[in-house]
């Protein structure tokens, strides 16, 4: 995962990161809903809270490039949120895995943070 630009606008931390959050599929290319993607991307977020504990909030923005953001995240008041930009076919295909996937980051993250 390649960081792209990082910004602060007023106490609040911008990221944006080149990762693949794709997979390929008979009808062309779905988000990735592997417990590998899911671990890479719990990672990265949970070292970004981590690193920058005085932030009110951090958002992500993930994709192949800047101009194809597929994944983006919150984190605000110890609390995550996902949020999966998806193409129709992908919708028809499998949103309900989107959504276990999502809930399982949420999850992961949740924990992991708990502990500290």
């Amino acid at each position: 995962m390649k960081e792209l630009a990082k910004e602060m606008y007023s106490n609040t931390l911008h990221i944006w990161y080149e990762t693949d959050v794709m997979a390929d599929h008979e009808y062309g290319r779905i988000f990735d809903t592997s417990s590998v993607s899911l671990n890479e991307v719990a990672v990265r977020i949970h070292a970004d809270v981590v690193d920058n504990p005085s932030v009110e909030a951090i958002y992500w923005y993930m994709g192949q490039g800047l101009d194809q953001i597929v994944l983006m995240a919150r984190y605000q008041k110890d609390r995550l949120q996902v949020q999966v930009n998806l193409k129709d076919f992908d919708f028809a295909l499998h949103v309900d895995a989107i959504e276990i996937w999502k809930n399982d980051l949420i999850e992961t993250v949740q924990t992991v943070l708990s502990e500290k």
